[in-house]
């Protein structure tokens, strides 16, 4: 939000309160006192003192100088403060004649979990009730503070919540008695509060009912405001923008706009502040509109289970409430949260299922099944042998007690035998953060779990750990290098289903689902499957919609390969930090608000639930995937995988189709003769048809063209492009290129007959005008008198190096989100490494030529450079990694530039072409580095000879392809990410998509 009009959205059920005035009856019986443990005092209750109720502590004098406590509502936090610039805090109290209370240190816990303490000092020799007073200022935080993540950032984190007291004593000798009454919060400064209303506590529109924003004044003093209003819809389209002029009085809620009415099915974004607002700013609140809820629904998927992730124990009932209710509406059918043993076994003595008994009568409510993971270890139970591998991790991941953890699981499953369909043992224990032990004690553990729930509950199936990945190369982050592994090799007889993870990019996710086939059928796993966990975050290379086309891309090829069902992470946001992933994975807001991706899940469960898959196709470039639903409809979702759209053919239709967008928009399709021409885009869609019963038959694309298709201005090229008959009939195609001014083709037209799957090769040659600069052209295709359909061709576009000084301007640029990959887990005790920004991690690439060389010029931006790894292990920390792949060699370049910590250059070539040397051209390229701590760059300047690369510098074919990737560490010990140009070095090891240079 911008200057003094940045607002806070708030919920209907008052997550964050309205009122200019707010209270804090400590004197209430709802009020519990914890008093900290080692302390000289007690709570003696509530009594009466003076006509009015007071909460009276009592105190020995035992020269401890302090008492300390804190306050919850009925085991809850309290009520948060609303957002402020200014307060002043009231705190009522009663004294006896002989008081011997010094002073009271108020408490307020901020959104970091740093504590602040501001004084109040107690009038001397005033017996009965006094009131001591004090102001707090947001931008001049008390000095006394302790705390926070990683030790706090000394920034007042807002909201903020009352978090307790403390009381010096005068004489510590001796004892004493103070009786506590009322905290009174006033706003004396804050910036005023929209509050959205649609009639629905989850901001749905429904009824016809238009939506709403009431403007409030959280202050007790009236004011005037001016701003602006934005509202974008489905896509980030513009639909309204609305100034407004507001006078306000003091501690009032005033109507200040109608918006509008949604014309579209998905989720529209609200914003508001000093004008001119644009679509990327953060939105403050959204509303959605669909065609319909998709639950609640009371029978369990039939096919494919669609889940989601949430943990309802850290929540009030109210808030538990809502979750799950938007669990419902959107389709879920399985929630994965814990098994609670920290609540249901304090002591090893007591036993209390009340919370996973309120979690399932309220999931019950709504026809969702619950899925707990035994794990979560009790401190008590923690095991006397526990050593922990990973040094640095205290108080995570530690190994339960073996009896314990088994005593516990057969006592859970007992009671929930036939209430709940599955547990999962343990969470990625590939991670040390959450099994800081060998893979042997997971499986251990996994045996023991399996045991005494098959004991107890023989229809309950166990899960195995979702793991995080397939495996864990960092000695920082996991116990074992090869814990899933492992654990495959162990573990086939102690779990029912297989459960992995994989946050992030849908990419990467399903270039990885062969490996984890072939790994699990080297070890004769054929058990079904699951995604119990996977998401990925809508900040940092991702926005709300980039969330929701990864939620469709994910589950959908899951479905493809074989996964019995998914849980996308998670509904429910867990923060308001917009520059922390773990408060981002969410569906909806931590204010209940949708995101897209909301909407996006609402739309899958309505289309796809209940339904089966057939086939897919498309591999690595594209997906077409062919699915038949509930009613007896075809559905064709389809993508790209890349920035190349592509030309899909479905043919074999008789019924009636649509096209369907990820919010469940519904358009005509442009159908000719039975065949429907579908344009793969990066954003996903499908296509619906009914009314027929025989399945249609996805062709996909039936041109090919050279993977080497590139125009380079000024140039000539001949390329080929393969002409495909996918149908079971003979077809007479008729070809024509329709290329943008400044491109000729020849021959520009064709014909030719084609049998059933036969295939021809069409040569074609490109001539571009120095000065051409298109990104596509055209080849209008007709069979017979079947059809006729213009297919848009993608031209790569080739980059000249000049033969003198670098150019002007840089080439290649590296600083957008979507080019980064993020290494360590979105978790906070790595909160630190994650990318916040080109300041943080960005790049700008020069290239030219010297009559024997190519030279590269990078700048890195990087807040700081960190580099004590050398050789093989260059990657670890900062440092350039090139790829270069030449003609006719068998592989590309790969080779590192670096500048170590003592001030040292040093290459060196982790892969070549076969028959090269990689010491000995690493010996042959020059580099120079240097580094600007004041404007925190390094730059990297590196000579590469052509001869010893073997580059052709012939005429004609002075032509290869060129990638780099920049590498971050912070802490000389994780590799925290990196940031590429375009795909093919980290990660998967491909030139495919690698850019083209003439030389």
């Amino acid at each position: 939000m911008k200057s003094a009009l940045r607002c806070v959205c708030i919920l209907a059920l008052a997550a964050v309160a309205l009122q200019a005035v707010q209270v804090f009856d400590l004197s209430s019986e709802d009020i519990q006192a914890s008093i900290y443990d080692g302390r000289p005092s007690v709570d003696e209750g509530v009594r009466e003192q003076a006509g009015r109720p007071a909460r009276m502590i009592r105190w020995e004098g035992d020269n401890k100088g302090w008492t300390e406590m804190t306050f919850s509502l009925r085991g809850q936090r309290l009520e948060q403060i609303p957002f402020f610039r200014k307060l002043r805090v009231s705190v009522e109290v009663w004294l006896p004649e002989d008081a011997n209370a010094r002073r009271l240190g108020l408490r307020l816990r901020d959104g970091d979990g740093e504590i602040y303490q501001h004084y109040l000092e107690v009038k001397q020799g005033v017996a009965g009730w006094q009131t001591l007073q004090c102001e707090v200022d947001a931008a001049n935080p008390s000095t006394t503070r302790w705390g926070g993540m990683n030790g706090g950032n000394k920034v007042l984190d807002q909201p903020l919540v009352f978090y307790g007291l403390s009381v010096s004593f005068r004489d510590k000798a001796r004892g004493g008695l103070i009786g506590l009454g009322t905290v009174t919060v006033e706003l004396l400064e804050a910036d005023m509060i929209f509050k959205l209303d649609t009639g629905d506590p989850l901001f749905w529109v429904m009824d016809g009912r238009q939506p709403q924003l009431f403007a409030v004044n959280p202050t007790v003093l009236p004011r005037q405001e001016k701003g602006q209003v934005l509202v974008t819809g489905p896509f980030g389209e513009e639909v309204l923008r609305q100034d407004l002029a507001l006078d306000l009085p003091a501690a009032a809620t005033v109507p200040a706009l109608l918006l509008p009415m949604p014309e579209r099915y998905g989720v529209y974004h609200v914003r508001w502040g000093t004008a001119p607002l644009t679509a990327a700013d953060r939105p403050q609140a959204s509303y959605i509109h669909m065609a319909k809820a998709a639950g609640p629904t009371f029978t369990p998927n039939k096919t494919f289970v669609f889940g989601i992730c949430d943990h309802l124990e850290r929540y009030s009932p109210a808030a538990k409430e809502l979750i799950v209710l938007a669990a419902a509406r959107c389709g879920v059918k399985v929630m994965r949260g814990s098994a609670c043993w920290p609540y249901v076994q304090r002591t090893p003595d007591s036993w209390d299922f009340s919370e996973p008994d309120s979690q399932l009568e309220l999931l019950d409510r709504h026809g969702i099944a619950f899925e707990p993971i035994y794990g979560g270890n009790t401190r008590w139970a923690i095991a006397k042998d526990w050593q922990p591998v990973v040094e640095g991790r205290p108080g995570r991941g530690q190994r339960p007690d073996y009896d314990a953890w088994r005593n516990y699981i057969a006592r859970f499953a007992e009671r929930y035998r036939d209430r709940i369909p599955y547990v999962v043992v343990w969470n990625e224990p590939d991670l040390a953060a959450f099994a800081n032990f060998p893979p042997e004690d997971y499986v251990k553990l996994l045996k023991l779990a399996y045991e005494a729930t098959k004991e107890k509950a023989p229809k309950i199936q166990v899960k195995i750990a979702g793991f995080a990945g397939l495996d864990a190369s960092y000695p920082t982050r996991s116990a074992a290098p090869k814990y899933l592994e492992t654990v495959l090799a162990q573990a086939q007889d102690y779990y029912d289903i297989f459960c992995i993870h994989m946050h992030g990019p849908a990419i990467n996710y399903v270039r990885r689902l062969p490996i984890m086939a072939e790994m699990r059928a080297r070890h004769g796993d054929d058990k079904p499957w699951f995604s119990n966990e996977t998401g990925i975050t809508s900040i940092g290379r991702t926005s709300e919609v980039n969330q929701a086309e990864t939620l469709v891309q994910k589950l959908l090829s899951a479905w493809a390969h074989g996964a019995a069902g998914y849980s996308w992470y998670n509904l429910y946001s867990k923060g308001r930090d917009p520059k922390d992933g773990e408060h981002n994975y969410g569906i909806i807001t931590a204010d209940f608000h949708p995101k897209s991706a909301y909407a996006t899940y609402t739309m899958l469960a309505n289309y796809f639930a209940d339904g089966e898959f057939v086939s897919s196709s498309g591999a690595n470039d594209y997906s077409l995937m062919l699915f038949k639903d509930r009613d007896g409809d075809w559905l064709l979702p389809h993508w790209s995988w890349g920035r190349t759209p592509y030309s899909l053919f479905v043919v074999g239709i008789s019924g009636q189709a649509v096209m369907v967008d990820i919010f469940g928009n519904e358009t005509p399709a442009a159908l000719e003769q039975g065949t429907i021409m579908l344009r793969a885009e990066a954003r996903p869609a499908f296509l619906k048809i009914s009314g027929q019963a025989a399945p249609p038959l996805p062709i996909g694309d039936i041109i090919k063209q050279d993977e080497d298709f590139v125009i380079f201005p000024g140039q000539s090229q001949s390329f080929s492009f393969a002409l495909e008959n996918k149908t079971a009939e003979t077809i007479n195609y008729h070809y024509r290129f329709v290329p943008q001014a400044g491109l000729t083709v020849t021959p520009d037209r064709g014909e030719t007959t084609l049998k059933a799957g036969e295939r021809v090769v069409m040569p074609v040659t490109f001539t571009a005008a120095a000065d051409f600069n298109g990104r596509e052209t055209v080849v209008e295709i007709s069979a017979g008198e079947q059809w006729r359909l213009s297919l848009p061709r993608r031209l790569n576009h080739g980059v000249v190096l000049p033969a003198g000084d670098f150019p002007a301007e840089p080439q290649f640029v590296m600083e957008d989100k979507s080019q980064v990959q993020q290494l360590v887990p979105f978790e906070s005790t790595w909160q630190q490494l994650f990318w916040r920004g080109p300041e943080d991690l960005s790049a700008k690439a020069w290239l030219r030529c010297s009559d024997s060389a190519f030279v590269v010029k990078i700048v890195v931006r990087d807040d700081r450079h960190c580099q004590p790894f050398s050789g093989n292990d260059m990657f670890q920390g900062d440092n350039v990694q090139l790829g270069l792949q030449l003609p006719q060699q068998d592989s590309f370049w790969e080779i590192g530039l670096s500048r170590r910590d003592d001030g040292g250059n040093e290459v060196f070539i982790w892969s070549a072409p076969g028959g090269f040397s990689t010491t000995a051209v690493a010996k042959l390229i020059r580099l120079e580095t240097s580094r600007d701590d004041a404007g925190k760059t390094t730059t990297y300047i590196a000579e590469l000879p052509f001869a010893a690369l073997g580059a052709d510098t012939s005429a004609g074919q002075r032509r290869c392809r060129f990638n780099y990737l920049v590498n971050d560490c912070d802490d000389g010990k994780t590799r925290e990410g990196y940031i590429q140009q375009v795909p093919g070095i980290g990660g998967e090891k491909s030139a495919k998509q690698f850019m083209h240079l003439s030389y």
